[in-house]
Parts: structure tokens; sequence; C-alpha cells
């Protein structure tokens, strides 16, 4: 939190109700629906278990879908989808959002040079993360 010092005046944090969901280390449920129902957001940032462009952005868990889908209704600017290369092709068990809806897709080296120009195509910005990686190949941190 020594990273937020001084920036009390510049950002608000608000936490959701509803229930923990520890493996996914989401809220979901009628509490949290209940209080999205209640705000908008300037921008939003979704994580999804795939990305295809025939079949959106899905995950395994219906309860999550709901609240992906009512977050990215209620955001008035960008929606910016957080995948990286391992979800793309990936179709899960719900639907989020089509491709359409998203502004952009932030996503790493690893991602097919094919998918972000498809994506680009559609008009959705993709931004490749930076990585730091070992001697090995493998990602650090």
């Amino acid at each position: 939190m020594a990273a937020l010092e001084g920036q009390s005046d510049k950002l608000q944090l608000i936490l959701l109700g509803g229930n923990f969901r520890p493996r996914a280390n989401s809220v979901a449920g009628p509490f949290a629906v209940e209080m999205l129902q209640r705000m908008y957001a300037a921008k939003c940032f979704i994580g999804v278990d795939g990305i295809s462009l025939k079949h959106g952005c899905t995950t395994p868990n219906s309860l999550e879908a709901e609240i992906a889908r009512l977050m990215i209704e209620r955001t008035q600017g960008d929606v910016i989808l957080v995948a990286d290369h391992s979800k793309w092709g990936v179709v899960s068990n719900f639907e989020i959002t089509p491709p359409t809806k998203i502004h952009k897709l932030v996503s790493d080296a690893g991602s097919a040079k094919q998918a972000r120009e498809e994506l680009k195509a559609r008009g959705v910005q993709v931004i490749q993360a930076r990585t730091e990686v070992s001697a090995d190949g493998r990602p650090k941190g």
C-alpha cells in the first residue's frame, strides 16, 4: 500500500460483496450483482479462460460470466481484456461477451501473430505485456 500513499485523492477502491471463489480469486452471486447494478465504471479489466473470434470470451463458471457481462454493460469507457496466449482458441462453458465489445487486449509475447492481426482487424488494440524471462526461458516471478 506504500505505492498508494499520497494518491488517495486520485483513486477510489470499491470492493464487491458476494460469494468469494478462492480458486478464481473472484466474487460472484446476487450480492455482487446487486452492487454492480448501482454503479458505472470509466473502464474495466476482464480476465477470461478462453477467447475465440467465433465464440467470444468465455469462462467455466456461470456466476463469473454474469458478473463480467454486467461489468462490461456498465462500463462507459474501455473494456480491457487480460488473457495470456494460452487462452487463445479456448472455448469454455459460458460466454461473457463477443470480441466486438472488447476495446483492448493485454496479452503476452506468446500469442500468435495471426490471432493478434485478426483482433486488430476488428478494431481491438492489442497490447503486448512485457515479461522478464530467466536464462532457461521461463517467466520470472
